[in-house]
């Protein structure tokens, strides 16, 4: 929780001036290809527990299920497609109390767009809500109306997809959610 004094703000977890807040930086998603081939070459070489025969998910990822996915990543998933449509979303940085923080920002396309943020769970990210952020963004281009559009704003998560790695333990979901706070 932030509470302000002679127009300074402070966090009440460090009782320090509170990080500035940048300016929000435009970001586009451009992974090396060596790291995509990287990949590509530790999913090829995973070491397989021995099969226990029936056992499903009793002990665990069932193995069948785990092998098919990793198959999946290795040879049929195209990283490149993905980007490519993830960078169809208006994509920024900004850094908040000492974190870079990614996020999309879609404009509301009506006449009083209400402010909408949209925060992932764990396991999770900003993509799974991806699809959804044009819909609630221009609802009138989906068959609603223009008058309920949203400013939508979805944040990765510190810790998460492209924003940055807190380095101490007083980065919590807390403080995540309290540094989203208006």
């Amino acid at each position: 929780m932030k509470f302000e004094n002679e127009n300074i703000q402070y966090d009440n977890i460090t009782q320090e001036p509170a990080a500035a807040l940048t300016s929000p930086r435009p970001f586009k998603i451009s992974i090396d290809q060596a790291v995509l081939d990287d990949l590509s070459d530790r999913l090829a070489q995973t070491r397989w527990p021995d099969r226990i025969e029936g056992s499903g998910w009793s002990y665990g990822t069932d193995d069948v299920v785990l092998r098919d996915l990793i198959t999946y990543w290795r040879d049929d998933f195209d990283w490149r497609a993905q980007e490519q449509a993830l960078n169809e979303l208006p994509q920024f940085m900004t850094t908040i109390d000492g974190i870079d923080v990614h996020f999309i920002h879609l404009r509301g396309n009506g006449p009083a767009a209400t402010p909408l943020l949209m925060l992932h769970g764990w396991p999770s990210s900003f993509v799974q809500m991806a699809e959804i952020a044009p819909l609630l963004a221009d609802p009138a281009a989906h068959g609603g109306r223009a008058d309920q559009a949203f400013d939508v704003v979805i944040p990765s998560l510190p810790g998460f997809g492209f924003s940055g790695r807190p380095q101490d333990l007083v980065w919590t979901l807390h403080v995540s959610l309290e540094s989203f706070r208006p």
